[in-house]
């Protein structure tokens, strides 16, 4: 069972290092300096919350796909942030901007998302049953998570990068 998701795994990765170097050989870099700080400042977050958690003996964290979610979610936050507070790009969701603008900064969607995030994650590990087909139901779910926090923190991050 392993190893179809290892082949799965290796296909994404493949497929997404060659829509990189596509990406990379065929316009020009406005702002690459972006994708770093939007990774760095993402995972730092992540890595924050994951080493706090371990220190107090919380160990919702301790499994990979949830401090994915989180990670996910807050490289979305920080690419908003850096996108509508330093780069002049504005967020395309009605509650997100109403948050920035009574906020009067982006950067209360990196709480936000932590805010929302941690009690999804915690009840999605508690209020499940145990049996194969809701843990099955439970994993998809996660995964659909994960892509609506890299999807958006994606596009926010790539269309900085290229100027778009």
């Amino acid at each position: 069972m392993k190893n179809w998701k290892r082949s799965f795994a290796i296909a994404g990765i493949v497929w997404s290092l060659i829509n990189l170097g596509v990406l990379l050989l065929s316009g020009s870099l406005v702002n690459p300096g972006i994708l770093i700080i939007v990774f760095l400042l993402g995972t730092g977050i992540t890595l924050i919350f994951y080493f706090v958690f371990k220190k107090i003996g919380y160990t919702l964290f301790n499994n990979q796909v949830n401090i994915t979610i989180l990670w996910a979610h807050l490289l979305d936050a920080s690419s908003t942030f850096i996108g509508v507070d330093f780069m002049d790009y504005h967020e395309k969701h009605v509650v997100p901007t109403l948050l920035i603008d009574l906020a009067g900064t982006a950067s209360i969607m990196i709480p936000l998302k932590i805010i929302i995030f941690i009690p999804v994650i915690y009840i999605l590990d508690t209020q499940f049953e145990k049996d194969d087909e809701s843990e099955k139901l439970k994993d998809l779910v996660k995964l659909v998570i994960i892509i609506l926090g890299l999807a958006p923190a994606t596009r926010n991050t790539l269309s900085m990068v290229f100027g778009v």
